[in-house]
């Protein structure tokens, strides 16, 4: 049969040669190429037909430019992207090349349409707008806001990243598509506005679509707004207030990272929130919310605070938020460190922490403390202590392995000198030292300064008063 069917074309295209036409099943071609089915098959279910090739849409692309205008293929499978030379290609079917770019047979363009959905028209200055753009042609398109707003796109970390105004995006590698890409404006300014988007069609007509927004609240709201900030840099915790500033349509969440040094967030309404986790995200549940900050280490104590949308993954904003622990100068002395009396007599150690040309301490501007200390001794010894009124307020015996004795009103096993920088105390306080030796002798006192994670050189070390006592 196909032996038959060859040397049935090859007549006819001999045939052809003679009258400039091509029959087959005829002697009497009406066109440059007259196919007629057999008369034996007229009334048979044999196959008939002319089949036109069979590609699939990328391998239509893949050909370029260098095919010839006319040429007839079938679409039988949609792979590879529609765009470029196949933008219309978007169903199976016969297409046509008009030198260009590929058309279907009716001659007909996929009619370009792109849809914008906004989650809301109406928001709080600081809150993000959704925005869908969806387009039935994989396309390219830019915004303008006038300068009143800022449109972003998510980004690999799941932050909102900006595209300035009028970047193509489709250069960018972003393709609209059909199933619809996600953004989200944010308005800048306060009052009703104007958000235009831009569009390239397949033959880049420019088409035009608007979003009307009106945004509400005060010309400083922001979505992660600092309500207020009580900075103690001198003492272990801050406390600030923050709120999300939303329109309360939308339902936010928020998380808090360590940015810096090691800061501890407690919440005050522990009923509500619980205790804190870092990186846990928490409904806002639309008022403001209080938190005590441990600085647990001198110097920079900083967090970030972060917020998007209830169950999106896009974080819309964030929020630095900077927390400070003085650091403090180590002036720790002991006056004096030696002194010769006779048995009976007393001698008042005085412990500082400021330098003698520092006459007072404003306690918000303080850069001196003094060091936790552990005194021994070599011999018997008594001190009594007295607070700034003078008035005694403890008794202390010490042996010569400088534990305390029973008779003792100080219930501690070890002594440590007080702090005799008397204008920084409550009057409860001890400021002044007494120290009476028991005996004849050469009492050596050894104060042992402990590290502090307070001061800018956390060392120990030690302060030796030598008391030479005689008859």
């Amino acid at each position: 049969m196909r032996i038959l069917l060859l040397s049935a074309v090859i007549a006819s295209q001999f045939l052809s040669a003679q009258i400039g036409k091509v029959g087959i099943n005829t002697t009497n071609p009406q066109a440059t190429i007259d196919m007629k089915i057999a008369d034996v098959n007229l009334n048979g279910n044999t196959p008939e037909g002319l089949l036109i090739p069979r590609i699939g849409r990328e391998r239509a692309n893949n050909m370029g430019t260098t095919v010839e205008q006319s040429t007839m293929v079938y679409i039988n499978t949609l792979d590879g992207t529609a765009s470029g030379r196949v933008a219309n290609v978007n169903k199976v079917g016969f297409y046509h090349f008009n030198g260009t770019e590929w058309i279907g047979l009716n001659n007909e363009k996929t009619p370009y349409d792109v849809t914008l959905t906004p989650s809301a028209t109406s928001i709080n200055l600081g809150e993000s707008i959704n925005l869908n753009v969806k387009s039935n042609i994989p396309s390219q398109f830019f915004y303008n806001s006038q300068n009143k707003g800022l449109l972003k796109k998510a980004a690999a970390n799941n932050i909102a990243e900006t595209i300035s105004e009028f970047t193509v995006i489709g250069s960018e590698g972003i393709v609209l598509n059909p199933n619809g890409t996600d953004f989200f404006y944010t308005p800048t300014v306060l009052g009703p506005q104007q958000l235009v988007c831009y569009f390239y069609d397949s033959d880049k007509n420019l088409i035009t679509k608007n979003i009307p927004i009106q945004v509400n609240g005060q010309i400083d709201d922001e979505l992660i707004k600092i309500n207020s900030h009580n900075r103690k840099p001198n003492d272990n915790y801050d406390s600030f207030t923050f709120q999300i500033n939303s329109s309360g349509s939308t339902q936010y969440e928020f998380k808090i990272e360590r940015a810096s040094g090691a800061p501890y967030p407690y919440f005050e309404d522990t009923n509500t929130y619980g205790y804190f986790v870092f990186g846990q995200w928490y409904d806002y549940l639309n008022t403001p919310i209080s938190i005590d900050m441990l600085k647990q280490t001198p110097g920079v104590n900083n967090i970030k605070i972060f917020a998007r949308k209830k169950n999106s993954t896009i974080i819309e904003a964030s929020k630095d938020v900077d927390f400070y622990r003085k650091l403090f100068t180590d002036f720790t002395e002991i006056k004096p460190l030696a002194k010769t009396l006779h048995l009976g007599e007393s001698v008042e150690l005085k412990l500082t922490s400021k330098p003698d040309y520092v006459t007072s301490f404003i306690a918000d501007d303080e850069v001196y403390m003094e060091r936790l200390n552990q005194m021994s001794t070599n011999l018997p010894i008594k001190i009594y202590s007295y607070s700034s009124s003078n008035t005694l307020i403890k008794t202390t015996f010490l042996d010569e392995t400088g534990l305390s004795l029973p008779n003792s009103t100080y219930a501690g096993l070890t002594y440590g000198l007080s702090r005799s920088d008397s204008e920084v105390l409550s009057p409860g306080q001890v400021v002044k030292d007494i120290f009476e030796p028991l005996q004849v002798g050469t009492y050596i006192l050894r104060f042992n300064l402990r590290k502090t994670d307070k001061i800018l050189e956390s060392v120990e070390r030690e302060i030796t008063v030598v008391l030479n006592v005689i008859p």
